[in-house]
């Protein structure tokens, strides 16, 4: 019963992860939560899942920091006007 417990946890740990890495990218601070969550998945034995998690964590972190956010949006704006004059 235990066993599956922590199969439960481990699995919420890393959908809570990645999501919380993919809204970093826009909003810096919440990737902490995903290397947080990273770690936890360490800690519980999922060495490779936890690794990866803080990795790709770390990369939203650095992007969020780095401006992806208004990237995404300037692009995002241009596209859609440019569609329209079409």
């Amino acid at each position: 019963m235990k066993k599956q417990s922590n199969k439960e946890t481990v699995d919420l740990f890393l959908i809570l992860g990645w999501i919380t890495s993919v809204i970093g990218l826009f909003v810096p601070a919440v990737a902490i939560a995903g290397i947080i969550l990273g770690s936890l998945t360490v800690k519980r034995q999922h060495l490779v899942a936890g690794i990866i998690l803080i990795i790709f964590a770390c990369i939203a972190l650095y992007l969020g920091l780095t401006g992806f956010r208004e990237s995404f949006i300037e692009g995002f704006h241009q596209g859609i006007t440019n569609s329209r004059t079409k």
